[in-house]
């Protein structure tokens, strides 16, 4: 949450990786500025309400500029990644139905071509003819 945003103010690099972790996750989301900004003034009004006297200038300043900052950061990734990954997401599921189905085979299609391969070794096999002793099982296919 927003502490641990806080927690890590003092070292850039592990705040940049929480707020880069955050927006990824937010990527379903359709954020624009004006809900960014409206977020930001939410909490911003929960700690001036929560906090009073206590809520001082610095401290204003310093939540305003961690709440764009972060919600700037949301934007952006939305921007330059997300077609990127959805490009790379289509292409993935594109290639794992090929894998599954073979190189070249149509789905069910590729599975009627074995079918037939598998009867037609079956008719040409010496143990069709009720030949037992020839080794081979009914319905094998053999590689080609």
């Amino acid at each position: 949450g927003l502490s641990s945003f806080v927690e890590a103010l003092g070292t850039p690099q592990q705040l940049k990786i929480l707020v880069e972790t955050l927006a990824f996750g937010h990527l379903h989301l359709d954020v624009t500025v004006p809900r960014v900004v409206l977020f930001r003034d939410c909490i911003m009004e929960l700690l001036q309400q929560e906090l009073r006297d206590r809520f001082t200038d610095e401290a204003r300043v310093g939540w305003l500029t961690l709440l764009n900052y972060v919600g700037g950061a949301i934007i952006y990734v939305k921007t330059h990644y997300a077609d990127r990954l959805q490009t790379l997401a289509t292409s993935w599921r594109k290639a794992s139905q090929e894998s599954v189905a073979g190189p070249g085979d149509a789905g069910a299609g590729g599975e009627q071509r074995l079918k037939g391969a598998a009867e037609k070794e079956e008719g040409d096999s010496p143990g069709a003819s009720g030949d037992s002793h020839s080794g081979e099982r009914s319905g094998e296919v053999k590689p080609v």
